[in-house]
């Protein structure tokens, strides 16, 4: 197996900056998922890990050894490129997959056997002798997908392989990508600006924008603990709700506490942000609060804890989904909030009651956009 390093790696074209300062790593056999929206950098990324562009600062490291400077045919590293599988198209699907291995002198009896293994694996083995000129958008990301793996490399890179594809076809394609990295367990870097899809198969998420990394980690860790507004505002669906806020400090239980005022909304923050509001001294914030911490009353019973912040809010607006709605609240005359519920479902201009769960509040700072981190977490 092989671990990837990225040691601040950077890009220019004339004064754009494509990448900036980028850092993480891939452990071995790991599936690491860079996300982020169009431009954010993902492909010069991609491009200068494959060898195709030349970082203009930083490294590029497979297991301790420096490749930064290597032509792309010495790096061993496979390679499925945003729009371009990088198939011969008049050769025909057995002599695409393998073609890598003829490269490496493997005996014609063990090229055969890889071939029609993987070929069966994908379910392309009807296809062996048609050319790719003839071939489907999926049908040509399986023979790519079976091209790599007959490959021994130390790592994979994806870079948006299933833009073109269909909903239902995408599906199918990100299962056979996910069960080939399971066999092999490669280290395997995938990029996508589909959240759902990138969740569905990480096991890290790096958030990338205007070049830089901005946080890496565990879906849930960016759903719930996003390092700032724009992660925050960038993954869920719905995001998280970002509102500005007022810390008061207010004598509660006979301990000195906070409580955020925003829109009418009043919410009391628990012990464990006291030490740290204490310490920036803020007069504002930027409070973030996720969907799911927004509980109407027929759902209180099926958690484990009582309601600590009930209030009265109106339903203003319900988007129906396959499973549930997202529901507009307005709070207090002014705050308005998304929040997912599922059945019963209540009737635009109804009111309800909701409980705000205060440990699942995040407060960000309101220039920088960090967020503040509080005591035990």
């Amino acid at each position: 197996m092989h671990k990837l390093e990225v040691c601040a790696l950077s890009k220019r074209f004339g004064d754009r900056v494509a990448v900036d300062q980028v850092s993480f790593y891939v452990d071995d056999g790991e599936l690491f998922v860079l996300l982020g929206p169009s431009g954010s950098g993902k492909t010069t990324l991609m491009r200068m890990l494959c060898g195709l562009e030349t970082p203009d600062a930083g490294q590029i490291l497979i297991d301790g050894c420096d490749i930064t400077k290597w032509p792309a045919g010495q790096r061993n590293i496979g390679a499925i490129l945003q729009g371009n599988y990088g198939l011969y198209p008049l050769k025909d699907v057995y002599e695409n997959i393998a073609f890598g291995l003829r490269c490496r002198g493997v005996e014609p009896s063990g090229i055969e056997m890889h071939v029609v293994a993987t070929a069966h694996m994908l379910g392309i083995s009807h296809l062996l002798r048609r050319r790719i000129d003839r071939l489907s958008d999926g049908e040509r990301q399986r023979v790519a997908l079976a091209r790599m793996q007959v490959r021994d490399v130390a790592l994979a890179l994806f870079d948006e392989p299933l833009l073109h594809l269909d909903a239902s076809s995408r599906h199918q394609a990100r299962q056979e990508i996910l069960m080939m990295h399971r066999l092999a367990h490669r280290t395997c870097i995938y990029v996508t600006h589909d959240q759902v899809e990138g969740f569905s198969i990480a096991h890290r998420v790096g958030v990338l924008a205007q070049g830089r990394l901005q946080q890496v980690g565990t879906p849930h860790e960016l759903l719930y603990q996003p390092a700032n507004t724009f992660v925050a505002r960038f993954v869920g669906t719905p995001p998280m709700n970002l509102i500005y806020g007022y810390p008061q400090s207010i004598l509660q239980h006979r301990q000195l506490g906070y409580r955020i005022l925003a829109g009418g909304l009043c919410l009391h923050l628990p012990d464990r942000w006291t030490r740290v509001l204490q310490t920036w001294k803020m007069e504002r914030v930027l409070v973030g609060i996720h969907p799911d911490a927004i509980v109407p009353e027929w759902m209180w019973d099926s958690r484990d804890k009582r309601p600590c912040q009930p209030m009265r809010a109106r339903v203003i607006a319900l988007d129906r989904r396959a499973r549930g709605a997202v529901a507009t609240l307005r709070l207090g005359g002014k705050c308005e909030l998304l929040s997912i519920f599922s059945a019963p479902m209540p009737q635009v201009g109804q009111e309800i009651t909701v409980d705000i769960d205060a440990e699942q509040i995040c407060l960000f700072h309101e220039e920088t956009g960090e967020r503040l981190i509080p005591d035990e977490e």
